[in-house]
């Protein structure tokens, strides 16, 4: 008896119940997903696929609106699925998946596997994804169809790819998946793309001149892996990476587009971008400081598991924050430009959920240098990271609470499309009016709506459908 009370006592029971938190959240976030309808772009884009077919609809968004064709690939699949099962949970739980399963194999390169078991890798990757969510501008973009593939689809991929280069496999089908993933990523929308393409020249460049990069990991105290293999890779990725983005900006429906927003110069746009990210980003990541912070907390207990005598270097952890506030700032400021320069502006605040994601993973890398190359007490790593549990448990019942006032709006939207679908039985013509759909604030979808900037989308309903009237929203 007292020998199994001291098995049950060594049991990760922090990591336990971060997983049954974690788990909990995701819950809610899936179940929002089976209900999830399409919405705004999504009919415009289903339009296009009945009338021009799977490679002719991505053509005629090519020539005419935008070059993303890789997250176009991504819509156009889920829309086909839609027609045999008209919801949105399989397109999400592919995305979510790519996600778990690409976080999850590039820390299992990283982590000891004498300290943490994959389960408990798994919980991390979990905790990564939901902390993501939490800290993104726009969490209503994650269930629109036409921005998540464009945002989340493309980040996804790229992560994916980043696995496939740190994997030791040298299958056929490893560098297949590479090829695909960066051929996606790449293209999947101008501002993550430009990013992406940067960085991998900067592996590049460390590849070229091999001592640089060895003699940069020296200085911050780690070490340089220089192989044959994953030069090979990187390689492959940052020429389908590169073909994939000159084919998204060189295509016609990109200066289609940029055409009807304001010409700006490269130094103005240089300073409006340098203004958006001291007076929007920063707020922005400002009001998402509290789950920063949960993540934070978190990895910090993670490294402080991890520490060994020999890791703890609190010199180089400050050098690493110096540099690493310097490169992310950089980076954002990088990332805002495209939007800047193509809008004149900032844009939608779902257009910078890559943003969100840079500063994720800076959060996540310096918390676990902070646990891993300091003295942080690691019973008090425990006990936050025990109080950062039981905020999921917080978050959880948020989106519980929004799921019921988000299920009335989709009642509303369903009712409204089951009319339309009735009037086009009965072949009527002309303008039908149909009344605004259930509206609340604790609604976490984005609305379907037909007036003003939307009115446009009446019209890509009744195409959708092929119907021969009009839609309006009026009482």
């Amino acid at each position: 008896m007292k020998n199994d009370f001291l098995a049950i006592k060594k049991l990760p029971w922090t990591f336990i119940f971060l997983l049954f938190t974690n788990s909990l959240y995701l819950f809610f976030v899936l179940k929002i997903a089976f209900y999830n309808r399409l919405a705004l772009d999504d009919y415009c884009f289903k339009a296009w696929l009945q009338e021009y077919g799977f490679f002719g609809a991505i053509h005629h968004n090519y020539t005419t609106w935008q070059g993303r064709f890789g997250s176009q690939i991504l819509i156009n699949l889920s829309l086909l699925l839609y027609d045999l099962i008209p919801t949105l949970l399989f397109y999400h739980i592919v995305l979510i998946g790519i996600f778990l399963f690409s976080i999850f194999k590039i820390l299992s390169q990283f982590l000891p596997p004498r300290i943490l078991k994959n389960w408990q890798v798994f919980t991390l990757s979990l905790l990564i994804f939901n902390s993501f969510l939490l800290t993104i501008y726009d969490f209503s973009a994650f269930y629109w169809l036409s921005a998540s593939a464009m945002y989340f689809g493309g980040i996804a991929f790229a992560l994916l790819g980043f696995a496939e280069i740190i994997s030791p496999s040298k299958s056929v089908f490893s560098y297949l998946i590479l090829s695909v993933s960066f051929l996606i990523a790449g293209s999947s929308s101008e501002s993550f793309g430009m990013v992406l393409l940067m960085f991998l020249m900067l592996l590049l460049f460390f590849q070229i001149f091999p001592k640089l990069f060895n003699y940069t990991f020296q200085l911050l105290d780690l070490k340089g892996t220089q192989t044959a293999q994953k030069n090979k890779k990187i390689l492959l990725a940052f020429i389908f990476c590169l073909c994939a983005f000159l084919a998204m900006i060189f295509a016609r429906g990109t200066w289609e587009r940029k055409s009807i927003f304001p010409e700006m110069s490269l130094i103005y746009t240089l300073y409006r971008s340098a203004k958006y990210l001291y007076y929007t980003i920063l707020a922005l990541t400002v009001q998402k400081s509290i789950f920063l912070l949960v993540l934070s907390v978190c990895m910090i207990y993670v490294g402080a598991l991890c520490r060994k005598t020999n890791s703890i270097n609190e010199h180089i952890t400050v050098k690493i924050l110096v540099v690493g506030i310097f490169a992310l700032l950089l980076l954002l400021l990088i990332g805002i430009f495209p939007n800047v320069y193509a809008m004149g502006g900032i844009g939608a605040y779902r257009s910078l959920t890559h943003l969100a994601f840079y500063v994720l993973i800076f959060t996540a890398i310096l918390s676990f240098l902070i646990g891993y190359q300091t003295t942080f007490p690691l019973q008090i790593a425990k006990t936050l990271t025990i109080f950062a549990a039981v905020s999921f448990l917080i978050m959880s019942n948020d989106l519980r609470i929004g799921l019921h006032y988000t299920r009335l709006y989709l009642e509303s939207d369903k009712a409204r499309m089951n009319y339309l679908l009735a009037l086009k039985s009965k072949n009527t013509q002309g303008i039908v009016k149909v009344k605004p759909l259930y509206y609340s604030p604790y609604n976490i979808l984005i609305m379907n709506e037909i007036k003003g900037d939307n009115a446009f989308v009446g019209k890509c309903i009744c195409e959708a459908m092929g119907a021969e009237f009009r839609v309006e929203e009026g009482e």
